[in-house]
């Protein structure tokens, strides 16, 4: 971290002059002041720190290690085909896919030439080395693919306005001033029993000691509002560009649950599906009339775009290939919510 310097006045002669002076952390009255986002309240625990990031650079610069299949069955061992499987990847890719289905209608007819007009749009430094074709078809079979979580409406069934693209969050955290421990939101999360329970508990155990104060922040790179019995179910939704697959041998099962909830873990994505449901929570709770958390706020779903290859996506053991859904339990958000300072 670069430290700001003290400008001092100095006088001399006729002159005034502004003499820089050391400013060290003894002159500041809250170390832990901070704008944080999900991953530098990790950074505790592996040792660095991302910063904020937005769409698509969250997404790491080397593939997944893959997981290995103890006994292959409902067919994962078969070879895996997509339009997407053999594109590079990292972040900087990771962040024109994301740029792309920002400006993309989902529900364009014809959806391939939107998806066209939108690649055209946008820009990437080693686009001549991308087959467009493979992109838009690949992009065009992922928005294709139902997400059951959400009661198996795919993406290009979603209306431009029902949907908002990189919603951006700021809220302050407890009274703004007064410092709490990390390892408390990581603590609340582990003792409710979900897919990531041991994840919260092992990041509680390294964190240590890290404090937190003044504002949390993040972008959500999709919520969507889908319809419901009730009416409206407000979504999360985030596109991974993630490799998970051996690119010399791609498998059903590398975008299969084991596979996928390795993945969200490797990367924290958990915290920050947390965090952003807390986030969303806030603002339903603010702007939507008679807003009831277990009836309105919806799952967080992650899309590893990779393996989501249209409406015959491999289905196994009931998780559609790609499609990792996870709804934090309301007690949780509540309790995370509060933890974090109240409204």
């Amino acid at each position: 971290m670069v430290e700001p310097s003290r400008i001092e006045l100095a006088t001399g002669g006729d002159s005034a002059a502004f003499v820089p002076a050391e400013f060290t952390r003894a002159h500041v009255a809250n170390p832990a002041w901070y704008r944080w986002s999900y991953s530098s309240l990790t950074s505790a625990a592996h040792g660095d720190d991302d910063g904020i990031t937005g769409g698509g650079f969250d997404e790491p610069d080397t593939d997944a290690p893959g997981i290995d299949l103890v006994a292959p069955q409902d067919h994962m061992d078969e070879p895996l085909t997509g339009r997407l499987l053999g594109m590079g990847g990292g972040r900087f890719f990771g962040s024109w896919v994301h740029e792309i289905l920002e400006v993309t209608d989902f529900a364009a007819d014809p959806l391939d030439d939107e998806l066209r007009r939108a690649v055209a749009a946008t820009s990437y430094a080693d686009a001549d080395d991308i087959d467009t074709d493979d992109l838009v078809a690949g992009l065009a079979d992922a928005l294709r693919t139902p997400i059951d979580a959400l009661g198996g409406i795919p993406l290009c069934g979603v209306r431009a306005g029902d949907r908002i693209p990189e919603l951006s969050f700021h809220f302050p955290l407890g009274d703004g001033r007064t410092s709490m421990a990390v390892r408390g939101l990581f603590e609340l999360a582990a003792a409710h029993d979900s897919p990531f329970t041991d994840h919260f508990a092992r990041l509680a155990d390294d964190t240590g000691g890290l404090d937190f104060a003044g504002l949390m922040t993040g972008s959500i790179d999709l919520v969507l509002r889908v319809p419901a019995a009730h009416g409206w179910t407000y979504a999360l939704a985030d596109h991974k560009t993630n490799t998970l697959h051996d690119r010399a041998n791609p498998v059903v099962a590398a975008y299969a649950t084991d596979a996928m909830h390795a993945e969200m873990v490797h990367h924290d994505y958990p915290v920050q599906a947390l965090v952003y449901s807390v986030a969303l929570h806030r603002m339903l709770s603010l702007r939507l009339d008679g807003y009831d958390i277990d009836t309105h706020l919806g799952p967080s779903c992650y899309l590893f775009v990779r393996g989501m290859t249209g409406p015959d996506t491999p289905v196994i053991d009931g998780v559609r290939n790609g499609v990792f859904a996870w709804r934090p339990p309301s007690a949780l958000v509540l309790e995370a919510s509060n933890y974090l300072g109240d409204m």
